[in-house]
């Protein structure tokens, strides 16, 4: 049962698509994590791949409870870490490139990391304004209610 104001009607194609999404983003920040333990890392290299995944996988595994249960609080603050933490990549892996001259060919990989974050980003922006509503219906609802009491 989804709660009230989930931003989606209940459907389970939409959730089976949501989660997968959300597995995959906990799948790369733990294997970014990983690669911390496995390989030895440059300073940089720890703070970005520790930035990326330390924000990445707690935040998908919040997104994937908050489908999950239907509980859109857990899914809205998880897209804005998770979109926190691919900007840290994008920007590492962009300036990563400008000095290489492989920033022609790798460009696309650049725009499909701007296309994922904005697809995220836009959903973390449509749940805050759900949630706005959510609050302003809240308050709405307790002022009747103290109005009823009071007469």
């Amino acid at each position: 049962m989804r709660t009230d104001p989930y931003p989606v009607p209940p459907s389970r194609t939409w959730s089976l698509v949501m989660l997968l999404a959300y597995a995959a983003m906990a799948l790369a920040g733990g294997l970014v994590l990983l690669l911390l333990i496995i390989l030895p890392q440059p300073v940089e290299g720890v703070l970005v791949l520790g930035l990326w995944g330390g924000l990445t996988f707690p935040a998908a595994l919040a997104c994937m409870y908050g489908v999950l249960r239907g509980r859109y609080r857990f899914e809205w603050m998880g897209t804005w870490f998770l979109v926190m933490g691919t900007s840290v990549y994008l920007v590492q892996t962009f300036l990563g490139l400008l000095g290489t001259g492989a920033l022609l060919s790798s460009l696309p990989t650049v725009l499909v990391f701007a296309y994922a974050i904005g697809l995220t980003l836009g959903r973390a922006v449509q749940l805050s304004l759900i949630d706005l509503q959510a609050r302003k219906r809240v308050l709405i609802e307790r002022a009747v209610q103290e109005v009823a009491r009071s007469e």
